[in-house]
Formats: structure tokens, C-alpha cells, sequence
């Protein structure tokens, strides 16, 4: 599974940057260099870039896995059910 490397935010900031430089091939100069809006675009859906992963950089506070959301569930200890818990920008993801 790919860990996801980059901040909410800077993946928002990307897609948008994406789409604008993919918006070159159909207006503006119309040359084919507007594809290259498709490596920020992608690394935006996938929340991973290669070359943080080269780096070991990771704008996220913290590294997270699989983006799955469960509720918090308590136990009779008072611990959560599902210790597995990240949190990033206070989004909680299980993994």
C-alpha cells in the first residue's frame, strides 16, 4: 500500500495547479507541455509523491496509510478499540 506522503492542503494546491497546466493543451498556446499538469493532478488524487517517498519527506504531521474512516469506539479500559489511530490536521484515520 502507498503511504500517503503530502499534506491535505498541498494535495488540494496541486490538483488545482494541475488542472491549470492541463487547461494549456485545449487553451492558451495549445502545446502538448500542458500534459505535464497531469504528474501534479495525479500526485494530488493519489495523496503520494515519488519524489518525497526518494526524499523521505512527508508534509503530513504524520505518515498514513490507507484513508479509512471508522468512529471512535471505546472499550472498557477506556483505551480506543482500534489503537491504529493517526491523526493529520485532526482528520482521525484507522488502519
Amino acid at each position: 500500500m502507498i503511504k500517503v506522503n503530502i499534506h491535505p492542503i498541498e494535495r488540494v494546491v496541486r490538483g488545482v495547479a494541475g488542472v491549470a497546466v492541463l487547461s494549456l493543451v485545449a487553451w492558451g498556446p495549445k502545446s502538448l507541455w500542458g500534459l505535464l499538469g497531469l504528474l501534479p493532478l495525479a500526485t494530488a488524487l493519489t495523496g503520494w509523491c515519488p519524489l518525497y517517498s526518494l526524499l523521505g519527506i512527508a508534509t503530513c504531521p504524520r505518515k498514513i496509510g490507507a484513508w479509512r474512516f471508522r468512529r471512535r469506539r471505546s472499550t472498557s479500559r477506556g483505551a480506543s478499540a482500534d489503537d491504529s489511530a493517526r491523526s493529520c490536521l485532526g482528520i482521525t484515520v484507522w488502519l
